[in-house]
């Protein structure tokens, strides 16, 4: 007897797999020694803010999260956003 659950798919819809030069360039650039996303109270610890604060700024959109399972990561991408934009709004911009 075979189990279904472990056949490989007939086929690989390859639009699913696309992915532009953009994308290629930026992980290409990537310095690896950099996480592209980190737990919670280390994001806090890079934003000088507590939990209560970050799950503020997660709710409003400002930082992009997900799960891996049942554990949360920020992206350091959204964080570096973040802090960009608060600097450009403090210079009027």
């Amino acid at each position: 007897m075979t189990d279904m659950t472990k056949r490989k798919p007939d086929h690989v819809d390859v639009t699913e797999l696309a992915v532009t030069a953009e994308e290629i360039a930026d992980l290409a650039n990537h310095d690896w020694r950099k996480p592209l996303a980190v737990p919670p109270r280390q994001a806090c610890e890079l934003l000088s803010v507590g939990l209560t604060r970050l799950y503020q700024l997660m709710n409003a959109g400002e930082l992009e999260s997900f799960h891996i399972g049942r554990a949360r990561r920020i992206t350091t991408a959204s964080i570096s956003a973040y802090i960009e934009r608060q600097i450009a709004a403090m210079d009027g911009g």
